[in-house]
């Protein structure tokens, strides 16, 4: 058997909406915080993803936090007047991305993030309260600005009333209608389409993207919008809304459950393989617990193919892989990644990727596609 697992954002899209909306965060928060118009540069966000810190939640409110360190430094300190027209400049970030660097890959990007924050403010020497609080409340609809901010300036105006019950405040068309692009051709597009109908072939989409599960948790469509967007909303979705599912059915923590982790990637792979959702979910965290030993043998020598552009997705695969050696079924998985970023293909090759300027000539690099 083969299995596809894709990756959405900057695989088979393009999220302009995304990093439109966290640009559009950083700046509406720098200005009601009194600082000069602060303007995360592409780069940034393209290191942000290398060090695995992938949701913009998260990039977000590491922004704001590094702000409030600032903002307490100020205070300990004579102040120079500000300038009366506020003026567009970068954010500084590179102590940042060097504290976040150091830290080992494998621990959630939420921990890391918290770590990197109470570092930088202990050698600024002021309170990490406030600072670590932002990043710890990054992902709450009540205690996040940034969350707040960026959520509807993603789903619209419209959505994110219906989501949240909160009115809104920007008065907003969705980011992610009017700016995301698909990354895959049509004409390969129809061609995944008529190998996946092979029934010894298989895909799903594996993403951190929040989505509105089929399975009777409330969530936001940002990952359903994405499939629609480019023509693969047939194929599994395994995304956060599935993987809070599960958290929730076994009193855990979502974070710890999305990818980097071996559960997510190990769910998008039942998913893959033909099983409902649910399914996935559960017989993963069975097998993963070491409660139960589902049959699996029908995976066992089936060759994994995952797309990526950072490396939280190949890290999972990697771990579901060795879970499944543990019990007699030994996959192959081929790391395919996707970036013309050089820091992103620095970090993809370090654990033995491939990389591919697109999705397109990834998929052509697989025998069995490209036969077709």
């Amino acid at each position: 058997m083969q299995i596809l697992l894709f990756d959405m954002d900057r695989v088979l899209l393009e999220p302009n909406g995304y990093h439109r909306a966290l640009q559009e965060t950083v700046r509406l928060v720098s200005l009601l915080l009194g600082f000069e118009e602060y303007m995360l540069s592409n780069e940034a966000i393209a290191k942000f993803e290398s060090l695995g810190i992938s949701s913009e939640w998260h990039s977000s409110a590491l922004c704001m936090a590094l702000m409030v360190i600032e903002t307490q430094k100020r205070c300990a300190a004579p102040v120079t007047p500000p300038s009366k027209t506020p003026q567009k400049t970068n954010l500084d970030l590179s102590q940042l991305f060097a504290s976040i660097e150091v830290q080992p890959f494998g621990l959630p990007a939420l921990a890391r993030s918290q770590t990197a924050i109470e570092q930088i403010a202990t050698q600024a020497r002021v309170d990490p309260t406030l600072p670590m609080m932002i990043i710890q409340n990054s992902e709450s609809i009540d205690y996040s600005l940034t969350f707040t901010i960026f959520q509807e300036l993603v789903l619209g105006s419209e959505i994110f009333e219906q989501a949240y019950g909160q009115p809104s405040q920007l008065g907003q068309e969705s980011y992610l209608n009017s700016f995301d692009r698909s990354n895959i051709k049509p004409s390969l597009r129809e061609k995944l389409i008529a190998w996946s109908d092979h029934p010894l072939n298989g895909a799903a989409i594996m993403t951190n993207r929040p989505s509105n599960s089929l399975l009777g948790l409330p969530g936001t469509p940002e990952a359903e919008l994405g499939a629609a967007l480019v023509g693969l909303d047939y194929l599994p979705v395994i995304g956060a809304g599935e993987m809070r599912w599960l958290a929730n059915r076994f009193d855990e923590d979502v974070r710890t459950l999305l990818k980097p982790s071996s559960y997510h990637a190990l769910s998008a792979i039942l998913a893959a393989s033909g099983l409902p959702a649910d399914d996935s979910l559960l017989k993963a965290h069975q097998i993963i617990s070491g409660k139960s030993s589902p049959r699996l043998s029908y995976l066992d020598q089936c060759t994994i193919y995952i797309f990526e552009d950072t490396p939280g997705g190949i890290l999972a695969t990697d771990n579901a892989r060795e879970i499944l050696l543990t019990r007699g079924v030994n996959i192959q998985v081929r790391k395919l990644g996707i970036t013309k970023d050089p820091s992103k293909r620095k970090s993809l090759v370090a654990i033995g990727s491939e990389v591919f300027d697109s999705v397109d000539l990834a998929l052509q690099s697989i025998d069995s596609f490209n036969n077709l």
